[in-house]
Order: structure tokens, then C-alpha cells, then sequence
């Protein structure tokens, strides 16, 4: 829960070499130093809630929601959403109840639509993945409450996403975001 109150609204990239060389001023070696010891710690984090999430999910699943409404800008925001997505979808109420919630804030207030994005495929992949099993036999299903998350999709923002932030241009994309479009 406090590291949703430390994660910045913005993702992070780790200097290049040729960035290292260059002289800086204390105060950005400073920022430096915070921002790359927050990711590292963020890097161990995700893999921890989503072996909670597994263990004890109605504990862990208001931490994740807050972190997902916090944090859906930050780095490795594809895992994070689609960890989301998947409990969810969760056939325990208390479990799905605070992530359908957060997701569906973090819909409300992502200005970029990428994380409306990243939500959406993530849907997409599980309903696929459902769909093939349920072929083979199995009743697996998406609740009504994961759906009604697409129901707060902000449409007709495309516009203004597009002059909030550069869409098509990778070449500062970090490997995340580029594994994830390849994904897509």
C-alpha cells in the first residue's frame, strides 16, 4: 500500500552507457539513483503480489487494485493489468470485487488509453484461452463483473489521447512495451 504512494506517473528507463559518461549534476545522480533503486524494488514486488495473489487473494487482491490505479503508467504495466485481469476474473466475489474496481478507475483516468489497451487485450487473450478450452469440455467463464469493466472504456478519447502522448513512434520504448506490441 505505500508503494503506491511512491510510484511516479511515468515509466522509468535505466541510462545508457553513453548517458552514464556524460557529467551530471548531483541532483540528477540523485533522482537517478531513486528512481533506478524504486524500479528494482517494483521488480521484486509484482512477482511477490502474484504469488500472494495466489496464496491468499482476498488479502492481496485491495493491494493489487490500488496498485493497478496507481501504478498503471509506471513499468511493467502489461504484467500488472494482466495479473489484474486474471483475478478478476476470479469466481470468489471478495477476491474480483476491489480489482474490478480498480480497473475500472484506472480506465476513468488513463489519459493515454494504453492502459485501456493493455486491458483490453488482456481480456481478449482470456476469452480466447476460454473459448478453446470450453471446445475441449471445460465450463470456464468471464463474470459479468470483468465485462462491465470494458463498459467504462472511454470511447471516443482516441482524439485526445493521440495530442496527450505519441502513439506510434518506439523508438523510446522501452523492451517491455515492445514485447508487449509483438504479443499484440
Amino acid at each position: 500500500a505505500v508503494f503506491k504512494d511512491l510510484v511516479p506517473g511515468y515509466r522509468i528507463r535505466e541510462p545508457s552507457e553513453q548517458e552514464k559518461a556524460q557529467a551530471r549534476s548531483k541532483s540528477v545522480l540523485t533522482l537517478e539513483r531513486y528512481e533506478l533503486k524504486l524500479l528494482q524494488t517494483y521488480r521484486r514486488l509484482l512477482p511477490d503480489m502474484e504469488a500472494a495473489m495466489r496464496k491468499v487473494p482476498q488479502v492481496v487482491s485491495p493491494a493489487l487494485a490500488e496498485l493497478v490505479k496507481a501504478a498503471f503508467d509506471f513499468n511493467y504495466r502489461q504484467r500488472l493489468i494482466g495479473t489484474a485481469i486474471r483475478h478478476a476474473n476470479s469466481p470468489e466475489a471478495d477476491v474480483r470485487g476491489p480489482l474490478v474496481l480498480g480497473l475500472q478507475e484506472m480506465l476513468e483516468s488513463d489519459q493515454r488509453l494504453e492502459a485501456a489497451k493493455e486491458a483490453v487485450l488482456a481480456i481478449g487473450k482470456m476469452a480466447q484461452a476460454m473459448a478453446g478450452k470450453n471446445a475441449k469440455g471445460t465450463r470456464d467463464i468471464l463474470r459479468a463483473e470483468l465485462l462491465q469493466v470494458l463498459l467504462r472504456l472511454p470511447v471516443g478519447r482516441a482524439d485526445a489521447a493521440e495530442l496527450s502522448g505519441p502513439t506510434g513512434d518506439l523508438s523510446t520504448a522501452d523492451d517491455d512495451v515492445k514485447r508487449g506490441l509483438e504479443e499484440a
